[in-house]
């Protein structure tokens, strides 16, 4: 049987993540800053700064909320996908679901899937019941999970 290490997960305390998006949203407006001062700046390259300042403070305000509804050190943890895991929760959504899933609908699916713990979450939860309650979570902060999802499922993210 080959061994190999996969797949990687993340394991966060709220706070934790916090701390973590706010020091990156002050080198996100630092970069800001820096492009808006120089003469040769690029739109593209004040784009790219701005939608980048904007997605970190819409993180930082998901991350708040999420601290004040389950407190600084409630903890999220998540796990990549193996081909089985991502087929076998693909293979659910259309056992479960009523109608057509689309692509939003398919994301909680598989943001819900990929969650090991989270305080939202109850361990004897099945599958339809933690995406029934994190469908429930603001957007914002789905949106920042399932960033951090992409990235835990990224290999070129060092996760191989």
């Amino acid at each position: 049987m080959t061994d190999f290490d996969y797949p990687p997960s993340w394991d966060v305390s709220l706070e934790e993540a916090l701390s973590s998006v706010e020091a990156d949203l002050e080198d996100a407006r630092g970069r800001v800053d820096k492009l808006e001062d120089d003469e040769d700046a690029t739109n593209d390259a004040l784009a790219e700064a701005y939608s980048r300042r904007q997605r970190l403070e819409s993180n930082r305000d998901a991350l708040e909320w999420a601290v004040q509804q389950f407190g600084e050190g409630a903890r999220v943890s998540m796990t990549a996908f193996t081909a089985t895991t991502r087929a076998r929760t693909l293979d659910e959504i259309q056992r479960t679901a009523v109608g057509q899933v689309g692509n939003e609908e398919t994301r909680i699916w598989l943001l819900a899937a990929a969650l090991d713990d989270a305080p939202w979450l109850d361990p004897g939860d099945d599958l339809a019941d933690a995406y029934r309650i994190t469908g429930e979570l603001p957007p914002a902060l789905q949106d920042y999970l399932d960033d951090q999802l992409t990235d835990l499922n990224d290999l070129s993210e060092g996760n191989s």
